[in-house]
């Protein structure tokens, strides 16, 4: 009869950020179902891709201005006068969702249909010449509003080839959108709690 080979104990990676954190070393072989000790379902993105050959259709690129407006009273000239205050980086991507989730309550649309890239570009499947304007006052106060404009810029195809450097802004613009659409539902989930469920 054979020695009874012993399997040696699973030894995990841990984050020095977070040493709670663990990662299951890389399988050298075919794993069996005793190797993984938890299963997660892996998230997608939620952006939809309506046509089969997503190279046909166009798609449609925005500038977004955000920040907060303050009305106050001018002491010198006893009127009232307003102030930009824009939204710092890391706060922009919770205030775009809440700004579209404000605007489908008054015009029912798809917010599946939009990326944003959490600083200043929004893509879409729909082209809207005219953009898009949202205020959302404080319901604390009453001087401050939440303001979202959305200015279009250009529509555009997707293309990835590098063989034309005439082509490149092209190229880099079509990388960018997969990019986005690929890790926005991990950057960011667009529904009413702006959580993510594993």
């Amino acid at each position: 009869m054979p020695p009874k080979i012993e399997k040696e104990p699973i030894k995990y990676y841990s984050h020095h950020l977070d040493p709670s954190m663990k990662w299951l070393p890389r399988p050298k072989g075919t794993c069996d179902e005793s190797y993984y000790v938890e299963t997660v379902t892996l998230l997608v993105n939620w952006f939809r891709f309506f046509d089969k050959n997503i190279y046909d259709r166009e798609y449609y690129e925005y500038f977004a201005e955000m920040y907060k407006e303050k009305r106050y009273l001018d002491k010198k000239t006893k009127s009232f006068r307003t102030k930009q205050m824009p939204y710092p980086i890391p706060e922009r991507s919770e205030a775009f969702w809440k700004h579209l989730r404000f605007e489908q309550q008054k015009n029912p649309f798809q917010i599946e249909d939009y990326v944003f890239d959490e600083k200043d570009t929004v893509y879409s499947i729909h082209k809207t010449p005219n953009g898009m304007l949202s205020e959302i006052p404080d319901p604390q106060n009453r001087d401050i509003k939440s303001v979202l404009k959305i200015y279009y810029k250009r529509n555009f195809k997707l293309y990835f080839s590098r063989e034309d450097p005439a082509r490149d802004e092209e190229a880099n613009r079509s990388c960018k959108f997969l990019k986005n659409v690929m890790t926005q539902k991990v950057r960011c989930a667009p529904y009413m709690a702006n959580e993510i469920g594993l």
